[in-house]
């Protein structure tokens, strides 16, 4: 079967833009990221060497940048925290999910194939809060 033409634009075009889609996510989930842990960081108790940093329960008060709150094709990015985990210390399991960030795809159904997952691990996590001042 031949390739028409907006099978080969499609995956270069999102909403008029020459982004690539997981260039946009990869974006997207990186700003979402980075934001949690700037809060946590800012929001940290303790003192150096033995600091708890809150991982939110919920997102909605956070100052996430609009670019980082929907996908390419225009929907909410999903948030959630497979295993609760209210803080992290440096004794916090590394391997351990904080939080998964979820893009429905362009079929906008949750559970489907073109569901875009980013799973942001314990150790990401202390990665980012290094950058933000650990």
């Amino acid at each position: 079967m031949p390739l028409t033409s907006s099978d080969l634009l499609s995956p270069l075009t999102t909403k008029g833009s020459m982004d690539d889609y997981n260039a946009r996510l990869n974006k997207a989930f990186s700003e979402f990221t980075a934001t949690i842990a700037a809060n946590s960081v800012a929001t940290r108790a303790g003192s150096a060497g033995s600091f708890s940093y809150p991982i939110p329960a919920d997102v909605a008060a956070l100052p996430l940048p609009a670019s980082s709150t929907t996908d390419p094709w225009g929907n909410p990015i999903i948030y959630s925290q497979p295993v609760v985990l209210n803080n992290v210390t440096s004794g916090t399991n590394a391997s351990l999910t904080a939080f998964v960030l979820t893009s429905l795809g362009p079929d906008v159904a949750l559970g489907t194939a073109d569901d875009i997952v980013k799973a942001v691990s314990v150790a990401q996590l202390k990665s980012e809060f290094i950058k933000s001042g650990w």
